[in-house]
């Protein structure tokens, strides 16, 4: 049985699936473990279309389950929640324009010594400098904002986050593959990032060939399908062909016609270096659970940590395990495995920065 359209509240939605199941009175006890376990603020009213007949099958689950005290059984029949909550997510106002190495390397080492590049009264020397018209710098600088690059809320001035500076004193010019690595990793994980997150979510799950109008006819978001088609115009224009995310090989790609006109993608197969992976860990904690010092596997899974490394749930979970037998990491994490659950455990030096700069000082190059 669907859900219809109008109901306004995951909390209605809930209480309808289970009604329809059979399952009077554990509604309540379904909404208040999801905020206790902090997979999704429901206390935002989102549109039941976002979810279409996703939480039905996650309430059939759940009522399957013996008891709420499985926490395992309850964190992996819930995770379709957590990617819905990703339609909160900004669109990434791109203008259908890519990242270009030359973009971002000449905007965050400008940007180092002038934070007014892209104010209103730097715009002509911004068009001249960048090489770039009033709609690429519109779209430069929302790319910038994606990958968490500048500071949110500075006003006219445009400052760099500590991410950004990181990046720039190891690497300016951009040219190592764990520079592009970190850049993906931030997009993916930043609240700014559609539809680029339910774009990898989608080439994951289905491992099938997609081309730009399949995935805005599929993806599930609240955006209006021409932002849509516009934002994935830029995204597949940075991660195919010329692009400065090509040679990862995040995606696999090919002309579908002759003339090449229409391209295809498909879910790659890159090389993730060790300290990639527990950088995504890092950035994943940070947008879902900045608070949190252990988080299941499980949760690592509702974030989409697999989905932005383009490992199965099952080679992430032996990367991780790994990682914490590697000397290399002792102290900073552990891979904790019980009889029902596993987990990560954060030690506190494992920050942001320290993840960060592992990564880009440490990791190989991972170069196709």
């Amino acid at each position: 049985m669907k859900i219809t359209n109008n109901v306004r509240t995951i909390q209605e939605a809930i209480a309808i699936s289970i009604q329809q199941l059979g399952g009077k009175g554990k509604s309540d006890e379904i909404y208040n473990k999801i905020l206790e376990l902090r997979l999704y603020n429901f206390h935002a009213a989102n549109p039941l279309a976002v979810l279409k007949n996703t939480l039905h099958r996650h309430c059939v689950s759940i009522l399957q389950a013996s008891t709420f005290g499985s926490q395992k059984i309850f964190n992996k029949n819930i995770q379709g929640y957590w990617y819905m909550a990703e339609a909160k997510s900004s669109l990434i106002n791109n203008l259908t324009f890519p990242i270009t190495r030359f973009w971002f390397s000449q905007s965050l080492h400008i940007l180092s010594k002038d934070a007014d590049l892209f104010s209103s009264s730097k715009m002509r020397e911004a068009r001249i400098t960048l090489i770039a018209g009033n709609k690429m710098l519109v779209g430069i600088k929302d790319w910038l904002n994606a990958a968490q690059l500048l500071m949110p809320n500075t006003g006219r001035q445009t400052q760099l986050s500590d991410t950004a500076k990181y990046i720039t004193q190891v690497d300016g010019h951009l040219n190592k593959s764990s520079s592009w690595l970190s850049i993906h990793l931030n997009i993916f994980f930043s609240n700014k990032n559609d539809p680029y997150f339910s774009m990898f979510r989608q080439l994951a799950e289905n491992k099938i060939w997609y081309t730009k109008k399949d995935l805005v006819n599929s993806l599930d978001t609240n955006k209006a399908a021409d932002s849509i088609d516009s934002s994935l115009t830029g995204i597949f224009r940075t991660i195919t062909k010329d692009g400065p995310l090509a040679d990862l090989k995040l995606v696999d790609y090919r002309n579908k016609n002759i003339d090449g006109s229409v391209t295809e993608i498909h879910i790659g197969t890159p090389k993730i270096p060790d300290e990639a992976i527990i950088y995504g860990l890092i950035l994943a904690r940070k947008r879902h659970a900045p608070s949190a010092v252990t988080i299941t596997f499980d949760s690592l899974l509702g974030y989409g940590l697999h989905h932005a490394l383009c490992l199965s749930a099952k080679d992430l979970r032996e990367r991780l395990r790994a990682i914490y037998r590697d000397p290399r990491w002792t102290g900073w994490f552990r891979f904790e495995e019980g009889n029902n659950m596993n987990s990560v455990y954060i030690d506190t030096q494992l920050t942001e920065r320290n993840a960060l700069l592992r990564l880009l000082q440490e990791a190989p190059d991972t170069w196709f």
